[in-house]
């Protein structure tokens, strides 16, 4: 083009991290965790960033934590999260703690097809003794936001099918500022 500039190709491939680049297979099937959690600590070591969720269907087994400064963008349907298994308690698929962590335009297909329901009641004898943090209701749940957790931002996220709340906000032990789901 006439008035680019000249860059290396090491420069214009290295603007936009992808789980592609740190081993994620994305077929359904590969765990796909470890690769994930690589892909995120190195974008959190760089002092943060887009990290790109390529195409496809991310098998995941254990909580990823989404650190500090890190947006984890995706394709809407093309770029899908399957979680296997079920998570220790007080912990989300993803697992937000910091400042600045956004999720952008991804699916998250739980796999959680059983439909439940909970029963408040202050006259009858409620399921969970009005405990919304009751590890029966928080397992598996989709994106957790912890205390500390500031400046988040969701947004385009599908979430279906999920084990346990789709997005948990929880304040309870400390401070959550400026959150927006859109």
């Amino acid at each position: 083009y006439t008035s680019s500039v000249v860059r290396t190709l090491g420069d214009k491939l290295g603007e936009r991290p992808s789980l592609r680049d740190f081993s994620a297979v994305g077929d359904g099937a590969t765990d796909d965790t470890t690769a994930i959690a690589a892909a995120l600590s190195a974008v959190a070591a760089r002092g943060g960033g887009e990290l790109l969720v390529d195409s496809g269907t991310y098998k995941i087994t254990a909580a990823l934590t989404i650190p500090t400064g890190v947006t984890l963008t995706g394709y809407g349907a093309k770029s899908v999260f399957t979680p296997v298994g079920t998570l220790s308690t007080g912990t989300g698929w993803f697992d937000i703690t910091g400042t600045g962590a956004r999720l952008d335009n991804f699916t998250f297909e739980g796999g959680t097809t059983t439909a439940c329901g909970v029963f408040y009641d202050t006259y009858g004898t409620p399921d969970f003794n009005d405990q919304p943090l009751d590890p029966l209701l928080t397992g598996n749940s989709s994106i957790w936001l912890h205390p500390g957790a500031h400046n988040a931002k969701i947004q385009r996220v599908t979430i279906t099918h999920t084990g346990g709340y789709a997005i948990l906000i929880d304040a309870v032990d400390g401070d959550i500022r400026n959150v927006r789901i859109l």
